[in-house]
């Protein structure tokens, strides 16, 4: 079985259009989308982008589709993908993909961005000099918040250890919107600034391949889309239009490769 995998469409019908001709040349069996689907901005359209674009491009591709949001998308269109016929919606569960298990992971640490439908703390400790607390979730309703630095009750870390308990990881893919810190993944202009608590996550539990996004640039910045962590290998396609960034996986051969940089890696032996 093969897969392409990509991230941070941020709602271009280019890119979009350009993902459904990757997908007839490569032939694949599913695509999954790694967040931030939609237009970017508080009064951005989403709905309108997903009904008029998205889900008509994505219905053409004539296979399945796994997605999870990104910071960026409002949460309280996560109804468009939990009801839509096209797109399966896997953030906080897993689904089987031909003897594998694929499991989806949304939430981002703390962004300089307003909107904070999918942010959490990291984990117990972690801040960012960088860090907006003040900000607007869209559900269960529009309002304003702001983050308290003294309640780290909430974390990627605490989430990402049910979850391993209560799922395991052996033969399951995870897709998570923010890469690992302090890796070829995560670097930006302000240095790196992923996941301390998904890095620490896949070095302790080793899951054959884990797929990222986020970090537009980290890629031309570092030269590197994946990197091994221990038995794990973690891809971050990166994203710079006008060309579409992704990668296809290969499951049986247990290979990845991107379609722009040169290079295939091995994971899961």
């Amino acid at each position: 079985m093969r897969l392409v995998f990509t991230s941070d469409l941020h709602g271009s019908v280019d890119l979009y259009r350009q993902l459904a001709a990757l997908v007839d040349v490569e032939g694949v069996d599913a695509v999954v989308l790694g967040g931030d689907l939609f237009p970017s901005g508080l009064h951005a359209d989403q709905e309108g982008f997903f009904r008029e674009h998205m889900e008509l491009i994505l219905a053409g591709l004539d296979r399945p589709v796994y997605a999870i949001m990104g910071n960026n998308d409002w949460r309280a269109n996560a109804h468009l993908l939990d009801d839509s016929p096209v797109v399966e919606h896997i953030h906080w569960r897993a689904v089987d993909l031909d003897g594998w298990r694929l499991f989806g992971y949304a939430f981002v640490d703390v962004t300089p961005f307003p909107l904070k439908d999918w942010e959490k703390w990291d984990d117990g400790e972690r801040s960012n000099p960088d860090d907006r607390l003040a900000g607007i979730v869209t559900w269960p309703e529009r309002r304003e918040i702001v983050l308290d630095p003294a309640d780290r009750r909430d974390t990627i870390e605490r989430d990402l250890r049910g979850i391993a308990e209560r799922h395991g990881v052996e033969d399951t893919i995870f897709v998570f919107h923010a890469p690992p810190h302090g890796t070829p993944l995560d670097l930006a202009s302000r240095g790196h600034i992923g996941s301390v608590a998904i890095r620490r996550f896949v070095e302790m539990h080793s899951p054959p391949l884990t797929l990222h996004g986020h970090i537009h640039e980290a890629p031309h910045r570092s030269g590197s889309w994946a990197v091994h962590l221990g038995r794990s290998l973690a891809i971050n396609p990166g994203q710079r239009p006008p060309r579409l960034h992704a990668a296809v996986v290969d499951l049986d051969e247990r290979t990845a490769r991107h379609t722009l940089f040169d290079g295939t890696e091995g994971f899961g032996g």
